[in-house]
């Protein structure tokens, strides 16, 4: 009984230090993207076209640079996703148009994506799983190459990882909170890719199932709904009524958005692209 009675302590203490560790281990995934993304950004420094934005980047440079220096929306803003350039013109206003800057912060918001993923992973399966997740994430080429490029796909990755999250938390807390997150974050997600749309409208719909199975009064289904809905149109009427005043058009989805979803949705994608000259 006495050697019984000596292990249950020991073995509370090795769990709770084992639940304690969780947060350095998400620091050291941080950590390890961090140095492969300041390594990749070091060495692609030098090259010759480091300095030169072309195509989508130059796009996204200019029309930062029109709103901060004029203060204009152009038209030409909203055929891509409004959140990127937008979020270029703050990098810029706040350190005078430096592409360094965005490039650093774009490297540090991905090495949160790889400590998320870590998460993620230690949520769904198992604290080992999370760990290789967080590894292979920190070390994934397209992950360290698009995180220092002037685009939007890294701030993708980011909110398809926040996305799934959020739907997590807000199908099992009984909070308020997480249906208003996720409605923000749902348009942020939506005004960076409108292919984002299509898969929140059916997670949606999938929530209201699992918010009825788990004989949530009807009330609180509303309330919640309500919210994931007021979060949504908080970003959503903003954006559009700065598109309707560029463009004339009442739209927060970008214009190119529907072409991008038809490309890559048909049986004859490779022929399609094609049209790009």
């Amino acid at each position: 009984m006495t050697k019984k009675g000596e292990k249950k302590p020991r073995t509370a203490a090795k769990s709770g230090a084992a639940r304690r560790s969780a947060p350095w281990i998400a620091l050291g995934i941080f950590a390890l993207a961090l140095v492969v993304r300041l390594v990749y950004l070091t060495q692609i420094s030098a090259s010759p076209a480091y300095g030169v934005l072309i195509v989508d980047s130059a796009t996204y440079d200019g029309h930062a640079r029109l709103l901060v220096s004029e203060g204009v929306f152009s038209q030409r803003f909203f055929w891509q996703g409004f959140f990127y350039p937008f979020f270029l013109a703050l990098v810029y206003f706040f350190t005078h148009g430096s592409v360094l800057a965005a490039r650093l912060i774009q490297i540090a918001l991905g090495s949160l994506l790889c400590a998320g993923v870590y998460g993620l992973g230690e949520r769904l399966f198992d604290r080992r799983t999370g760990i290789a997740a967080g590894a292979v994430a920190a070390f994934y080429g397209p992950l360290v190459y698009f995180d220092a490029e002037i685009l939007d796909t890294g701030f993708s990755a980011i909110w398809a990882l926040v996305l799934v999250a959020l739907f997590l938390e807000a199908r099992d807390a009984k909070r308020l909170r997480p249906a208003l997150l996720l409605g923000v974050c749902g348009a942020l997600s939506v005004t960076t890719r409108a292919t984002f749309l299509p898969f929140l409208a059916v997670s949606f719909v999938w929530l209201l199932v699992v918010w009825r199975r788990s004989r949530a009064g009807g009330s609180a289904i509303a309330a919640r709904a309500a919210l994931v809905l007021g979060g949504f149109l908080a970003i959503a009427v903003p954006v559009s009524s700065l598109c309707h005043r560029a463009t004339g058009d009442f739209n927060f989805l970008a214009e190119a958005g529907p072409i991008n979803l038809f490309i890559g949705n048909n049986p004859d994608r490779d022929s399609t692209i094609m049209i790009r000259p």
